[in-house]
């Protein structure tokens, strides 16, 4: 048996019980004798308000008692019908309150309902706009995550963080999720919008007097290594430098002209072979394996690369800092 501890100090609960059980049967004991003494005396008169005021008192506090006494145990121990409800009945008011329980309180449905109502996301949204709010929470974040990211080893980490990474890469078929990738955009026609771009930065390209130079040189170049008699021979008519200028900048001129033809025209033939290309290509990464493992193998290279493995080790030294 356990030992009581008889230095501890009396619970005042136990006290207040024994003293509210001495009140209610001394004002029991007071009713039934009053009820006896205007028995007594004829209950008549004002002995018959003392009867009645005291026979009720007593009838009043004996089924109290009966009452509070057949929930828990048999009045003076005698097995009488419906008393000791809460002992025979325990296991059934178990399972009644835990049914109320789960279905008022964790239902799902109900659980929605008050998580609908109270809001937790916004409430916790508004909180955090405060700037004070916000400082708070990042640094008591930062804080943990430093002190947990202390308690690891350094290159043990590095070394996991790398295998992680490098495994999942590896494992990734980089050709089905190009293919997903190409036909979302094909489907919505932001492919043209990648085309548009690039026909802009052509056009603005060959507009610029360097390049208009760069041709000219190459034309000269190439036709003097070509035929040098024959530009020896224009020489003397005309110079062929400046043939080669005027040549270049019409060619220029051209070539920007239909670009920007390609540009303002949606059902321009330049747009309807990359489309035409575009989906020849989705189609190849879908159902050429020999192109697949190319594609895959190039990503497994990359992936492996020392400066990949490199870069791994800076984003764990960024997190550190």
């Amino acid at each position: 048996m356990p030992l009581i501890d008889s230095s501890a100090p009396p619970d005042p609960r136990a006290a207040d019980l024994r003293r509210m059980k001495l009140v209610a049967l001394g004002c029991l004991l007071a009713s039934l004798a009053g009820l006896a003494v205007s028995l007594v005396m004829g209950a008549q008169g004002p002995w018959a308000w003392l009867k009645a005021f005291c026979e009720a008192a007593a009838i009043g506090g004996l089924a109290d008692w009966f009452a509070v006494v057949a929930l828990f145990r048999h009045p003076l121990g005698l097995p009488i019908p419906h008393t000791a409800l809460i002992p025979q009945g325990k296991h059934r008011i178990a399972d009644s309150l835990a049914e109320f329980v789960r279905d008022n309180f964790l239902h799902p449905e109900v659980l929605l309902q008050k998580l609908e109502i109270l809001n937790p996301a916004e409430r916790l949204g508004q909180w955090l706009r405060e700037p004070d709010n916000l400082a708070q929470v990042t640094g008591s974040v930062r804080a943990m995550a430093i002190e947990g990211i202390s308690l690891l080893h350094e290159q043990a980490v590095r070394r996991a963080i790398g295998e992680f990474l490098v495994a999942r890469a590896l494992s990734w078929n980089a050709t089905a999720t190009a293919a997903s990738v190409l036909d979302v955009l094909t489907k919505s026609g932001r492919h043209q919008d990648v085309l548009d771009g690039a026909l802009s930065k052509l056009r603005d390209y060959l507009a610029t007097p360097e390049v208009r130079m760069l041709v000219a040189a190459r034309l000269v170049k190439f036709a003097r290594a070509q035929w040098p008699k024959a530009t020896s021979l224009v020489d003397t008519i005309a110079n062929v430098d400046k043939m080669a200028d005027s040549l270049s900048d019409k060619l220029a001129l051209q070539l920007v002209e239909e670009v920007q033809t390609a540009l303002s025209q949606p059902d321009h033939s330049v747009r309807r072979q990359f489309d035409d290309w575009i989906h020849e290509f989705i189609e190849r990464l879908r159902q050429d394996p020999e192109f697949a493992r190319e594609v895959n193998a190039m990503k497994d290279r990359v992936v492996q690369s020392d400066d990949v493995r490199a870069y791994l080790d800076g984003v764990w030294t960024e997190v550190r800092a």
